[in-house]
């Protein structure tokens, strides 16, 4: 396995998103369960009188959103670098800490 090593100076722009297993992205990571960035509401019933909620109905369909943090760094027009995971959270917190001298918000 291979280290990237990333100078954060020669970082001009970051950009921190989560991207669902579908692809889709938000800035904040959904707080409640989604399906297809839509959050619901998890005791809702699926049918009335068959007692199934809707958490347990998306769990068993799996269709819960899988949430993985992505960051892109761009360091000239044309040179742009994507990571996930914990790379990204661990970039994301050092880029803020480069940019205004300590960490800015929780990734």
């Amino acid at each position: 396995m291979s280290t990237t090593v990333i100078d954060t100076k020669k970082v001009w722009k970051a950009d921190f998103r989560w991207r669902n297993q579908l692809g889709q992205t938000v800035r904040k990571k959904p707080r409640k369960p989604t399906v297809h960035c839509l959050p619901f509401d998890v005791d809702a019933k699926v049918v009335q009188g068959h007692g199934e909620s809707m958490l347990s109905f998306a769990k068993r369909m799996r269709l819960l959103d899988i949430w993985t943090p992505v960051i892109t760094l761009f360091r000239t027009a044309y040179d742009n670098q994507t990571f996930t995971g914990d790379k990204a959270k661990k970039l994301w917190r050092d880029w803020n800490a480069r940019q205004f001298g300590k960490t800015k918000g929780k990734a």
